[in-house]
């Protein structure tokens, strides 16, 4: 009895072993199981996050700005997706691959919270956590991470900020030759850009940004105003980043669609609150009805309402534009004298709203050729570059004192309107404008 009573426990034991063996073995593997289940879990369903929800409400609201065919040639869909990466997600989830055209809501949902925990999206308030969310998706986890560095800290501004980066990276991956994918594929990744910056401007911040002391204002001057000949104080010099904060808002890029199809920008300064804007004439010379962007990111369809082609001045009236920001153009450049440092804010080389300083080295130099009777002001090679062409000449104290125009090709030094050709130009504005043939020309060096 005992004999077989000792056998009976030994056949329990043995089997009892045999599990804590097992149990042992599969401890260390408990974590990347848990890890398996939850990746399976989310590969069609989400765990509760209402912050994704709202930033992917926000995604939809986006896609409804753009186009809603799927992708050719590599091309992105209606939500931002590529066939690429439609691809790999239905890969990696196990399944066979299949036309983006058909890709279904709750795929579309699955890889855009992929994109939103890679890029951790979730640290940063709206609208920049759907523009993080829509960046991550555009140009990966990698490439995104350049661009959320050094923004400003109220989130509506640092969004505008990473969509202006956005394009300007964009237009630098595009290599010759221009084949029709590369055509595509920019033309999409922009029309996204700008559905990007639109809703941006269409929704609150949040949380709506710390009320911080503002610079003092320069006030503008009536276009009417009579010139005065005093000479700023000292007391109104302004720092650099004053002077972009307050310049920035009145600066636009006048967006140009060239004959291989990219477009290309230059500058022009807003001038009343109804969106009448300057710029040179050979500007708009071969697009009499060009686009204008705000620094807001806004963009208006423009008219060119008067030109003068002598002088390489045009005013472009935006439709349905009003209540924005107005420039302070200076009365006259009594004041300026050479050695004085300048600064002027463009689309240098499509690099959007970028500010450069410089001193002046001539007041009264030749603004085309020896023989040309009008004067310009002369600023040392590499100050002024293709793209600035339009925008502002700022003085210390943040006053337009004159309208940039162009680089001389032998020596690389730029040449900007005064504010007194300008003054007089916009005085006579109201006459009839000049028919604007499309043509190509150029009075000596390079247009900017």
């Amino acid at each position: 009895m005992n004999a077989k009573s000792q056998r009976f426990k030994r056949r329990l034991f043995k089997p009892s072993l045999g599990l804590l063996v097992i149990a042992v073995l599969l401890l260390p593997m408990v974590p990347q199981l848990s890890s398996w289940i939850v990746e399976k879990f989310r590969g069609n369903h989400f765990l509760p996050d209402p912050k994704f929800e709202t930033a992917y409400q926000g995604m939809l609201q986006i896609s409804e700005q753009t186009s809603g065919y799927a992708s050719l040639l590599g091309g992105l869909n209606q939500y931002g997706i590529s066939q690429l990466d439609y691809d790999t997600w239905r890969q990696l989830n196990g399944k066979a691959v299949e036309e983006l055209i058909n890709i279904k809501p709750e795929e579309v949902k699955a890889i855009y919270y992929e994109h939103w925990q890679g890029g951790h999206c979730d640290r940063f308030n709206t609208p920049l956590d759907v523009t993080c969310l829509d960046t991550m998706l555009s140009f990966g986890v990698a490439q995104s991470q350049g661009l959320f560095a050094n923004l400003p800290g109220d989130p509506k501004q640092a969004a505008m900020e990473v969509a202006s980066r956005r394009e300007l990276l964009r237009r630098r991956q595009v290599r010759p030759p221009l084949t029709p994918s590369k055509k595509l594929t920019m033309r999409e990744g922009l029309r996204r850009d700008r559905a990007l910056a639109d809703w941006i401007v269409s929704v609150e911040a949040s949380p709506p940004p710390i009320a911080s002391p503002l610079p003092t204002q320069v006030p503008a001057p009536s276009l009417s105003q009579e010139p005065s000949n005093q000479e700023p104080s000292s007391s109104t010099a302004l720092s650099a980043d004053q002077i972009y904060q307050q310049l920035k808002p009145i600066t636009v890029e006048v967006w140009n669609n060239s004959q291989r199809g990219i477009a290309t920008t230059a500058s022009g300064v807003l001038l009343t609150a109804d969106g009448l804007v300057l710029t040179n004439h050979h500007v708009i010379e071969t697009n009499p009805s060009p686009s204008v962007k705000l620094a807001d990111g806004r963009t208006f369809e423009g008219e060119i309402v008067s030109v003068d082609s002598n002088l390489d001045l045009a005013l472009i009236q935006l439709h349905k534009a009003r209540d924005l920001p107005v420039a302070p153009l200076a009365a006259n450049t009594a004041h300026v004298k050479e050695g004085d440092t300048v600064y002027a804010i463009g689309s240098p080389l499509g690099e959007s709203w970028k500010m450069t300083s410089s001193q002046v080295i001539e007041l009264h130099s030749t603004c085309a050729n020896g023989a040309s009777p009008l004067r310009c002001i002369r600023t040392p090679g590499g100050f002024l570059q293709p793209g600035n062409s339009g925008g502002p000449l700022i003085d210390s104290s943040g006053q337009v004192i004159g309208i940039n125009r162009a680089v001389q090709q032998s020596t690389g030094e730029g040449v900007s309107i005064p504010v007194e050709t300008v003054q007089d130009f916009l005085n006579r504005r109201m006459g009839q404008p000049e028919k604007i043939e499309p043509k190509k020309r150029k009075l000596f060096g390079r247009w900017l």
